[in-house]
């Protein structure tokens, strides 16, 4: 077992054993049922947008997850559950998704993320975004931001921003624990606890340890465990109020993730692996966070929040998924820091506004070899070994406001503006070699002096300066109703592309996307309906380029493409009892390249890949006075295509997960379904294996899980 692992069966223990001595004291904390039926919806307070507003007041398009929500939902067990159920996001592959039909590189390329994650104020690495590391145990919220962010999230946010928030210490003594058990060996244990230290220190600390066997068998290596899953992690935070109007908070945690095998099956419709040499990725991330907050005056806040991540990864893969002896090995790292300072003012009367000054520095280092590999070149089939260290350096700083100006009771001008600078570095030193070719000497002598041409080192760099404007107003009806209107340009910087094959290397300008959006709020005690109307103009846009000679790395980005998108999404709540809450949302999005020519293929007209058009779920909740509860979710993802020639269609699906159990003042115990009708459906074709494998969702499982809490 290892150390993270035992480390979270230990204070598992502890923290129950010191619960049983409390309650054989004549102390005893008397906590006030929080799900106790209530006709009135919760007013939610949106953060992301760095100025404090209500979800009515907010124009951006915003969904917004809560901890009662992760609660009530059996299928919400990671961040990318979250992004699933969100209109218009949908999760593409272990490392991607897209908003409003934007993949994480952009549809055709590009270096630079396309949206930004942070987790407790620290920006994560796409690779700490992999399905199953970002746990929703012991979160607070989570908000999802559709459309350009680039005014407050800056280099990042062209396509959205996601802010993760995980609940905070509190003085008063408190905790939970919950335990779970399901299909194909699927556990959990989880705990948190929080209390005071002093009377001016106080503390959290949560900790789990998840585990599956995972749902596909090889048959091959005769393992019906194949693709299992153990994730372990452990976060604490320090709450120190210096006075009435300051504090400071830490925060640290540790996440362990392994994975041996992996979901890709030579079956559409079954899981069946042929992998034959064993498969595992590990990945660790560590991320601290330094919180600080001082009330300067009645109208004057300031908040500094320093960030840091580091993060390694290991893989080693069957790189053919057959019998062949290619092998797919990669090693990754990555490390950043940021600081943000924020000054917010607010009157209460008129003006509500943010001035940021944002810092960031990271490196990113990619270590890949790729052996026995199967490639073609020029019709002729051969077997080459390909390595490459590869390093992403970059440096950004950023000046920016925000500003919400009330003309008169109905009518908020918005403004934004940033000022943002951007240096990327690209280091590498690729080499290929020939393994074993035709056996026809003048063949292998062609395919050797193409396979010769890959090697050298690369060292270029890139700096380029931005200003990044918003405008718009939000107007209010009455106090139910509000219209808005907002501009904001989306950014993406530039870098340096290297071209491995033709050792050659150059610049590629930044990114832009004018956003246009209308919003709609409804809200009264017991209904809330918010929607987004946009269109967005991508220009500049970094697209990769294909070479002719069919090796791998033969691709540059340029900025050689032009597109458009525009859609809508509608979310809705609806109190119809103090014990029935109905939830719904839709999300429409249609995407077209205007221009986009890769190697003399022409892809005007086409949609982008994996850009779904429709997107979809509902939900009902009821809880009895009794304490009975029963929910129902279903989320649905439209057509799409895999392709950039808009041929292979993504499979469309509809899932449904049902939970019902009993909740006491205290304690819990539940029974939840997910995927109910056992839907099969491919979630995503593995091109890089020859020939193709499918990755196919989960199928319907079955858990049981109960928590108690003090």
């Amino acid at each position: 077992m290892k150390t993270y692992q035992k480390l979270t069966l230990s204070l598992l223990t502890i923290c129950i054993s010191q619960q049983l001595y409390a309650e054989t004291t004549d102390v005893q904390v008397v906590k006030e049922n929080e799900d106790t039926p209530t006709t009135t919806l919760d007013t939610i307070v949106i953060t992301a947008g760095k100025i404090e507003r209500t979800s009515q007041d907010t124009v951006d398009s915003v969904n917004i997850t809560t901890a009662d929500q992760i609660q009530d939902d059996p299928s919400l067990d990671d961040f990318t559950d979250i992004l699933q159920k969100a209109p218009n996001v949908s999760v593409t592959n272990e490392t991607s998704f897209t908003i409003r039909g934007i993949s994480r590189t952009g549809s055709g390329g590009g270096a630079a993320d396309t949206f930004s994650v942070t987790v407790d104020g620290v920006s994560q690495n796409y690779m700490a975004n992999q399905p199953g590391i970002i746990s929703t145990w012991d979160l607070q919220q989570v908000e999802v931001l559709r459309g350009p962010q680039s005014t407050t999230a800056g280099r990042n946010a062209l396509a959205g921003a996601m802010l993760v928030k995980s609940k905070d210490p509190e003085f008063e003594q408190g905790g939970k624990v919950q335990v779970g058990y399901g299909t194909d060996n699927t556990y959990q244990l989880a705990l948190a606890n929080t209390g005071a230290i002093t009377d001016k220190l106080a503390y959290r600390i949560s900790t789990e340890h998840k585990h599956t066997d995972g749902h596909y068998t090889n048959n091959v290596q005769n393992k019906d465990d194949w693709n299992s899953q153990t994730n372990t992690s452990i976060r604490g935070k320090l709450l120190y109020e210096i006075n009435d109007d300051s504090d400071i908070m830490l925060t640290a945690s540790h996440v362990d993730y392994d994975r041996n095998g992996i979901r890709s099956s030579i079956h559409p419709t079954k899981r069946i692996n042929a992998d034959n040499s064993p498969v595992y990725f590990d990945t660790d991330v560590t991320n601290l966070s330094l919180e600080y907050n001082n009330y300067l005056t009645d109208n004057w806040s300031l908040k500094s929040t320093t960030g840091y991540q580091d993060l390694t990864f290991d893989r080693e893969s069957d790189r053919d998924g057959a019998a062949g002896d290619a092998r797919h090995n990669n090693d990754r790292s990555a490390n950043n820091w940021s600081e943000e300072l924020l000054f917010n003012y607010d009157n209460d009367d008129n003006i509500k506004a943010v001035v940021g000054l944002y810092a960031t520095e990271g490196e990113f280092v990619n270590q890949l070899e790729t052996l026995n590999v199967p490639y073609s070149i020029r019709g002729f089939n051969i077997l080459a070994d390909y390595t490459t260290h590869q390093t992403d350096e970059y440096t950004n700083y950023a000046v920016f406001t925000n500003i919400d100006y009330k003309v008169n009771p109905n009518l908020t001008l918005i403004g934004g503006l940033r000022l943002d600078y951007d240096k990327r570095t690209i280091k590498a030193d690729p080499n290929a070699k020939l393994v074993k070719g035709t056996g026809i000497p003048p063949i292998d002598a062609f395919a050797q002096g193409i396979i010769n041409t890959i090697g050298g080192d690369f060292d270029a760099d890139n700096t380029q300066k931005v200003l990044l404007p918003k405008i718009g107003f939000d107007y209010a009806w009455n106090d139910n109703l509000n219209t808005g209107i907002v501009y904001q340009r989306g950014y993406r910087p530039g870098g340096v592309s290297a071209n491995v094959v033709t050792q050659s290397s150059h610049e590629y300008d930044e990114e832009y996307t004018d956003n246009y959006e209308f919003s709609l709020r409804m809200k009264n005690d017991d209904f809330s309906l918010a929607s987004n109307l946009f269109y967005t103009d991508w220009k500049d846009q970094q697209v990769y380029v294909s070479g002719k000679s069919g090796l791998p790395g033969d691709i540059s980005v340029v900025n050689a493409g032009k597109s458009h998108l525009y859609g809508i999404e509608i979310e809705t709540a609806y109190q119809i009892t103090p014990e029935l809450e109905l939830t719904g949302g839709i999300g429409v999005v249609k995407t077209k390249f205007d221009e986009f020519i890769d190697n003399g293929v022409d892809y005007s007209g086409k949609e982008f890949d994996y850009a779904r058009q429709l997107t979809a779920n509902a939900g009902a909740t009821y809880r009895s006075p009794e304490g009975w509860f029963i929910g129902g979710y279903a989320t649905h993802q439209g057509k799409g295509w895999e392709d950039l020639s808009n041929t292979a269609k993504i499979d469309t699906y509809t899932l449904v997960n049902l939970k019902a159990g009993y909740e006491a003042d205290n304690w819990g115990a539940y029974v939840n379904v997910n995927n109910a009708f056992d839907e099969t459906y491919i979630a995503n074709t593995l091109s890089y294996n020859l020939p193709d494998t499918y990755e196919l969702g989960d199928p319907r499982t079955l858990g049981v899980t109960v928590n108690y809490e003090w």
